[in-house]
């Protein structure tokens, strides 16, 4: 009875074989992940907001021209009224509902950010805000002043859904006849009424 000739078998190469296998599924299963995940990224892109011509709402309170504005603002500091000062500022709602969104190209769709991001600048910037008009009051409050000119230290910008001038440099002289120069934020205009955006400065 002639033996039976042993099976050739190489040692590893069922072990190997199941690897490479298991290793081509889950490759497949990434590569099918990262294109449906680019797929995601690109339609959200692609996505853009319709064009909205005007803003959601206007300014409350404010004033019909910068230079009635900046009048308001010389007898709030002159009684060294904080609040009234804060009344000339844009609110959270108008910075967040207008300014944000609307800060983009005449004719382009508003901008998106996220809450996050919204949330962060608003309270930066009023933060900063709060402790100018402290320093503002610190220095010139409580004395009468005449408005004698205005100049602004960036020209007029044009944006979707309102303008800005700004920094405002104003000068100004009290009941004595003396001469100052007064420092606050940037002005913008929404569909005719005017207010600070911020009463922080560089200088």
């Amino acid at each position: 009875m002639a033996e039976a000739t042993p099976s050739l078998r190489v040692p590893g190469r069922i072990e190997v074989n199941e690897i490479l296998r298991v290793a081509c599924i889950v490759l497949t299963f990434l590569l099918a992940a990262v294109a449906a995940r680019s797929q995601e990224q690109l339609a959200a892109a692609q996505m853009v907001e319709p064009y909205q011509p005007n803003p959601p709402f206007g300014l409350s309170g404010g004033a019909d021209n910068r230079e009635a504005l900046i009048d308001l603002f010389l007898d709030a500091v002159a009684k060294n009224d904080k609040a009234a000062l804060d009344a000339l500022r844009l609110t959270k709602d108008e910075y967040q509902g207008i300014i944000v969104p609307g800060r983009v190209a005449p004719g382009a769709p508003p901008r998106r950010v996220s809450a996050i991001v919204d949330k962060y600048f608003w309270e930066v910037m009023d933060f900063k805000s709060d402790n100018f008009v402290d320093v503002l009051l610190e220095r010139f409050g409580g004395r009468t002043y005449k408005r004698r000119a205005a100049r602004y230290t960036s020209p007029e910008r044009s944006y979707d859904w309102y303008r800005a001038w700004g920094e405002v440099r104003q000068t100004v002289t009290d009941d004595s006849g003396i001469e100052y120069e007064i420092t606050s934020g940037w002005i913008a205009e929404v569909d005719g009424k005017y207010k600070f955006l911020s009463f922080e400065w560089d200088d």
